[in-house]
């Protein structure tokens, strides 16, 4: 199989937002209610909150396999240090094959670039299977947030951050 990572135009936001719908919908039921994952949807990955999040400063990822989107990633600079890993999600058919591997790879690529000293990511608390990966790329707690975010609806997530060697 051929996969490619490669950074997402901004005509290719349509196919990411039909990817997060099915990744949601796939992975979340269990994890949070479905009127949560409806309201999430609706709400961070409509395509104007995806190109909202563009024109803030946000870099798209886009995987693809044989030419298909099966997952994606966005990232951006909070300051000179931090490097926030927004968001990271892949099809659940294409799990456990290192390609959430190969995505955080590319993201702690450019945090290098960027001379970032560490990447934060918040992770859902009952997302075991991410938690888990996090941890095995190198990711560290370092706090947990429950917070609201509308309609009733709560964020209850670990913030989990990696520091970086930096290279002069």
């Amino acid at each position: 199989m051929t996969l490619t990572i490669e950074t997402a135009l901004a005509q290719q936001l349509p196919e990411i937002a039909a990817l997060a719908t099915r990744i949601w919908n796939q992975h979340y039921l269990g994890i949070i209610s479905q009127p949560q994952i409806d309201y999430m949807l609706a709400k961070d990955y409509n395509l104007d909150a995806l190109q909202k999040d563009a024109d803030l400063g946000s870099t798209f990822l886009l995987a693809t396999e044989q030419g298909q989107p099966i997952g994606f990633a966005s990232f951006r600079s909070l300051n000179r240090e931090t490097l926030k890993l927004e968001k990271l999600y892949l099809l659940k058919s294409h799990q456990g094959r290192g390609i959430g591997a190969a995505l955080l790879k590319h993201v702690e690529a450019a945090a290098h670039e960027l001379r970032a000293l560490e990447i934060i990511l918040y992770v859902n608390k009952h997302n075991h299977l991410a938690v888990s990966a996090y941890s095995r790329a190198g990711y560290l707690y370092l706090n947990s947030v429950l917070e609201p975010i509308g309609d009733g609806f709560f964020v209850d997530d670990f913030i989990l951050h990696k520091p970086l060697r930096v290279s002069h």
